[in-house]
């Protein structure tokens, strides 16, 4: 709790290991952070979303692609808000 930055957001992703533990609260209050808790599905619900992708051909739109080492160049690009699609770096 002490690492949040100041208006952070602390997110929990799923309760996999039980609802056991303590969280300070107080800290939590005074940080001023935002607390969200995320919600994930099922194995079988993963298992039928990529059935039905597969099944269906279905593939990301891809606006442009940029090498690592032109990370900077791709970053640029995508500041622009002209991008349709996803910008993908490669490593």
């Amino acid at each position: 709790m002490k690492a949040i930055a100041c208006g952070g957001q602390v997110s929990l992703v799923g309760v996999l290991a039980g609802a056991e533990g303590t969280i300070d609260f107080m800290s939590l209050f005074f940080s001023l952070a935002t607390f969200k808790p995320v919600v994930v599905g099922s194995r079988r619900d993963l298992e039928d979303l990529c059935r039905t992708i597969e099944q269906h051909e279905i593939r990301p739109v891809i606006d442009s692609v940029f090498a690592f080492e032109d990370a900077k160049a791709g970053w640029s690009h995508y500041g622009d808000r002209q991008v349709t699609g996803k910008v993908v770096f490669c490593h």
